[in-house]
């Protein structure tokens, strides 16, 4: 009997299309908008979008496309070929809606697309979201994920708003396997544990030698969860080498979890491990643990204080009360890290009178943007 290998997940192809009516017999593709995304960089790699010449467009009033606009001279030709090449790169196709999407490509003048496909209307995100079960709209996802979405109804604005959600998204690998799967996972995904704790219940009642085998090693009976993106592992790896350190991983925080791993722009699961007084590692921390199986209390608690643990934070511009040697002294003092400049590691951007580049860059990224009255908000509860 053969066995069908599962996709890689390493480049999702996000897809979104604007068409002049809802039948591919009847209507046309008037817009497609593409991302290549990377997972573990959780980061666009290139994207592309192009209009198609079209005589009418019926759909004129929800995608503000006019049937002249699509009929001005551009390169569509060659984008296409340049969408078809990105296609050949990716593992996975990505849209909101697969069941609309999927069936216009074989039509012409979109071409047929053989991956296999994830729709995240559908897909099984975090309950802690507090999104309506069924088909969820990607405004309330972009909302739940704090992304800003604009007014335009158009295809790449989509894929970007998309790409940006999915680069938050704590467990995007899980949920992306997850997804594929099926809908019958899809459902004891969202209305029970994970299927990783769900396997490991099962080896932990029926293999003895297994259950000794997870108990050995410098981090056994410690359950970790991971949020953010780390800078030298992905979540799969990290996952394979906690485990073969004899710990144990999950999907998702709860009080059987002791360690959280925080990576450069955590999300949810950061606020729900501070809630239960989970231990909070950084990458370094854990890699520490790995390597040399360190368990110093004195480095735990360290990592695991202040209100801006597990934070990264750069500054810009001139602060009215606080010079940058005590801005960085109060934020290291909460728990916090300070780099000199901006990159995808940085969570936060703190903002003076005058900013430099900094602003710039930091916007791109998507950070969160503070003020010198919101920085001091975060550090009342830290001491000075």
């Amino acid at each position: 009997m053969t066995t069908t290998r599962p996709p890689s997940l390493e480049t999702l192809l996000i897809l979104d299309l604007e068409t002049t009516g809802f039948s591919p017999e009847k209507h046309r593709c008037i817009e497609l908008g593409a991302v290549l995304f990377s997972v573990s960089l959780r980061t666009t790699l290139s994207q592309v979008s192009t209009l198609f010449p079209v005589d009418r467009n019926p759909a004129q009033r929800i995608n503000r496309i006019s049937p002249e606009a699509s009929q001005r001279p551009q390169p569509w030709e060659q984008t296409l070929e340049l969408f078809q090449v990105m296609a050949q790169h990716a593992d996975v196709a990505v849209a909101h809606n697969v069941s609309f999407d999927r069936r216009w490509f074989g039509s012409p003048p979109l071409p047929t697309l053989t991956l296999p496909w994830v729709c995240t209307c559908t897909a099984p995100w975090p309950s802690q979201l507090g999104l309506r079960p069924g088909r969820v709209k990607l405004e309330d996802l972009a909302r739940a994920y704090e992304v800003r979405i604009g007014d335009a109804h158009r295809a790449l604005a989509d894929c970007t708003c998309l790409a940006q959600i999915l680069a938050r998204c704590d467990d995007l690998e899980g949920l992306l396997s997850a997804s594929l799967a099926g809908p019958s996972l899809i459902a004891k995904t969202r209305l029970g544990p994970s299927s990783e704790s769900s396997r490991s219940r099962k080896v932990r009642t029926s293999s003895p030698k297994s259950i000794h085998k997870r108990s050995q090693g410098p981090l056994a009976g410690q359950a970790f969860a991971l949020t953010g993106t780390l800078a030298s592992l992905s979540h799969a790896e990290a996952q394979q080498r906690i485990e073969a350190a004899g710990g144990t991983v999950t999907s998702s925080v709860s009080k059987k979890t002791t360690h959280l791993v925080v990576g450069a722009n955590p999300g949810s699961k950061l606020t729900v491990a501070r809630a239960f007084g989970l231990v909070i590692l950084d990458e370094a921390a854990l890699l520490q643990r790995l390597d040399h199986g360190s368990t110093s209390p004195r480095s735990i608690h360290k990592l695991s204080q202040g209100p801006l643990a597990g934070q990264t934070f750069a500054l810009t511009g001139t602060l009215a009360s606080l010079s940058r040697a005590e801005a960085k002294k109060r934020i290291e003092t909460a728990g916090g890290a300070v780099t000199n400049s901006v990159s995808k590691k940085t969570t936060h951007l703190v903002v003076g009178a005058n900013p430099g580049s900094k602003l710039t860059v930091a916007r791109a990224f998507g950070l969160v943007i503070l003020d010198e009255a919101a920085l001091l908000q975060h550090l009342e509860s830290a001491p000075t």
